[in-house]
Formats: structure tokens, sequence, C-alpha cells
């Protein structure tokens, strides 16, 4: 896969990543910038995800941890005040972007018979990072909806 190949189709996961989250038409750029970035630091993740499942040997799907990721973020969400639906559609879509680059990556793998050199990858620390990804996720769309509330107000 080429360069440009795995950029547009990070550009299409960018993109499914954030639809989940809810920011209407007319919101500034900027405010949404900081959503934006977190949710391209989550997917930037995703090639280490690959390479541990590629070196694991195990399966794209994994709905136990899917299952346990939404739980936690809506768990933290609800928490903070946000709506459950929408926490469970950003985290579904952060789940699935991040899924179809695994899945743009492992095909090239396999025909070329190896992954990228890389060194172990140690997935308690993505997992981790990924955790911390999700606090910054929530935290932005509650900062986000407090913006929306407070220009609604005045």
């Amino acid at each position: 896969m080429t360069c440009w190949q795995l950029s547009r189709k990070l550009a299409v996961a960018a993109g499914i990543a954030i639809s989940g989250l809810g920011v209407h038409a007319q919101t500034a750029v900027d405010r949404l910038q900081p959503l934006v970035g977190t949710s391209a630091r989550r997917l930037a993740v995703a090639e280490r995800v690959a390479l541990a499942k590629w070196d694991s040997r195990v399966e794209v799907e994994d709905e136990a941890r899917e299952a346990q990721v939404i739980h936690s973020a809506v768990q933290y969400g609800t928490s903070k005040g946000l709506n459950e639906r929408q926490i469970v559609k950003i985290f579904t879509a952060q789940i699935e972007a991040n899924k179809l680059v695994q899945y743009s990556l492992l095909p090239d793998w396999r025909r070329n018979g190896r992954a990228p050199k890389h060194e172990s990858v140690d997935v308690t620390a993505i997992r981790q990072e990924l955790d911390r990804l999700q606090t910054d996720l929530i935290e932005g769309s509650l900062s986000n909806r407090c913006r929306q509330r407070r220009r609604k107000i005045s």
C-alpha cells in the first residue's frame, strides 16, 4: 500500500471516527479542533494495534474488548452528564475507524508474509493510551456541549 493510499484510508477513517461527535454544521472549525485532534491521536494508535494483533495472530474483531471500551466510556460519560446514546455512537465510530485501519494494513502484511520491522508491541500500554484518549474524548465532548449551551443562552 502506498503512502497516498494509506493517507486516504486514514482520512476516511478519521471522518468516520468524528462522525459520531454530533456537532452541528454551523459550529466553528476551531471549536472542533480539540475533538478532531484527539480522535486523530486515537486513530493513530491503530497501526500499533494491528501490529500487536499480527504478532499474537488474533483477529481484528474483539467483541468483548469493544463492549468493555463502550461500557467504560458510557459509565464515565454519563457520570459527567453526557447522553449515553451519544457516547455509544462516538465510541462505536472510533472503534470502527480503528478496525478499518487494521483491515487495510493486515492484508498487505499477509501478502508480503511479514509486517514492517517493529519492536514488540505492549498491548497493556496501548490499552492504557486508548483509555487516556477515551477520557480526553469524553472531556472534549463535555467541553463542546458546554460551549454550545452557552451560545444558546447568550
